[in-house]
């Protein structure tokens, strides 16, 4: 079969080593290169895609790609202006995808060229896949369709019932904690290479998907600076005599989680406005930050939150597992925190809705204006509550919706090339392909 894998900086190398494999077994591999400082080393049919000429505006605007320029973490993070390179790369990519037309696409969804080839292949007929890890079980991946949450294929298993019971526990238990929350250790050595590698691709012409290395000093600064004013006006706790508790939990950002997935309700600040303005007089909001924050926290948003009589911040050193029992509702957008809370009863709404509102104890909440209603059901213990059956049966739908193996990066994880690692995954792509 013809196979076309997307290049993602360092998550190209992990794939180059499935694409190896799976080259083995007589399938054509072609790649499509956007930055051409990560094409693959070996031998490929290989397409790099030229970077725009300066000032090249040939280029019409298309406004079928407006949802993919709103999700781009360059203009929305890194103070990048220009979107006349969107619709180059969007005229170069959808004909070489036309040309090559292949069975089957593999990317992520996090850049913009990603973005843009997964619409192409969408109009085309062309299954575009882009392989995650769970957040559990963990040590699992599912591959999802296109841009969406929507999962393709699986192992469709379930697991024993003492197997899955003991995932719920240590879920519960906080033993457990999904794979992207693994710390990442890495030397100053490291983390130097890695900055001048991508500033080298930087002043080679890749100004598309690489921040200015002088812009990203910058925010990065401004993102500590952040974090210390958070703080000062932040609480370690929960204050037990507040009446009603809700809790929104901050998302990563940028973060395909939130930026894809949650496009339309990406904007977090917007969300906490939206929230507060629809609370209850007796309802207070705490608002936590991600432990691992990026740019999702800004001046706007410590404004807000610090200055509404109806908001109270937590710390950033304060672990959800120390507040996690002492509110009575918790609002995410596509976050984790859902499936914790399903496994614990605890109530939950989601502002998108994922393969998590199939349990009744999840509610996803189109309206931020039916929040009262939520609220009031809460209070008077009419909030649906799970069974010990429907929390494994959730447990199983994520199983049965993924493969065994370890998807990461190089750079993230080195492990992620170990062979047996590498067998595993190769395995599930050959069961996809073979579905075709």
């Amino acid at each position: 079969m013809k196979l076309l894998f997307v290049e993602n900086q360092y998550k190209t190398f992990f794939f180059e080593a499935i694409a190896l494999e799976l080259q083995k077994q007589g399938h054509d591999i072609f790649w499509i290169v956007q930055n051409k400082k990560f094409a693959p080393k070996s031998k490929f049919n290989i397409h790099i895609i030229p970077y725009p000429k300066k000032n090249n505006k040939t280029y019409k605007a298309d406004k079928s790609i407006d949802y993919i320029i709103e999700s781009d973490r360059n203009i929305n993070y890194f103070e990048y202006k220009d979107k006349s390179h969107f619709y180059y790369y969007s005229e170069v990519l959808k004909q070489l995808v036309h040309e090559i037309h292949p069975d089957f696409i593999f990317g992520e969804c996090t850049l913009f060229h990603e973005l843009l080839i997964a619409k192409h292949c969408k109009e085309l007929g062309i299954k575009y896949l882009n392989p995650l890890p769970c957040r559990y079980p963990t040590n699992k991946f599912t591959f999802y369709l296109y841009h969406t949450m929507e999962s393709y294929g699986g192992c469709n298993e379930d697991l024993p019932r003492e197997k899955a019971i003991e995932i719920i526990d240590n879920i519960n238990g906080r033993t457990i904690a999904p794979d992207y929350m693994k710390p990442l250790v890495k030397t100053k050595f490291e983390k130097l290479q890695d900055k001048l590698y991508k500033t080298r691709a930087y002043y080679l012409g890749e100004k598309y998907n690489t921040p200015s290395p002088f812009v990203k000093l910058k925010i990065e600064k401004t993102k500590h600076q952040n974090k210390q004013k958070w703080d000062a006006f932040a609480q370690d706790g929960v204050d037990k005599a507040d009446g009603f508790k809700v809790l929104y939990p901050l998302q990563v950002q940028p973060e395909e989680n939130i930026d894809v997935w949650g496009r339309p309700r990406r904007n977090q600040l917007k969300v906490i406005r939206e929230i507060v303005e629809n609370l209850p007089e007796d309802a207070i909001l705490y608002v936590k930050p991600n432990p691992k924050p990026r740019y999702e926290v800004d001046s706007d948003m410590i404004h807000f939150v610090s200055n509404h009589k109806k908001i109270k911040m937590i710390s950033h050193s304060t672990s959800m597992t120390e507040v996690f029992n002492d509110f009575d509702l918790i609002i995410t957008v596509t976050g984790t925190v859902a499936i914790e809370s399903i496994l614990a009863n605890k109530p939950v709404v989601t502002l998108i809705k994922t393969l998590n509102n199939t349990v009744k104890n999840c509610i996803y909440l189109e309206k931020l204006d039916n929040l009262e209603d939520i609220i009031l059901n809460v209070k008077n213990d009419s909030f649906p509550k799970a069974t010990l059956d429907e929390k494994i049966g959730l447990i199983n739908l994520l199983n049965r919706t993924s493969y065994e193996g370890n998807v990461s990066d190089v750079f993230n994880d080195p492990n992620c090339l170990d062979e047996d690692n590498i067998n595993l995954i190769v395995s599930a792509f050959n069961e996809i392909i073979e579905k075709k």
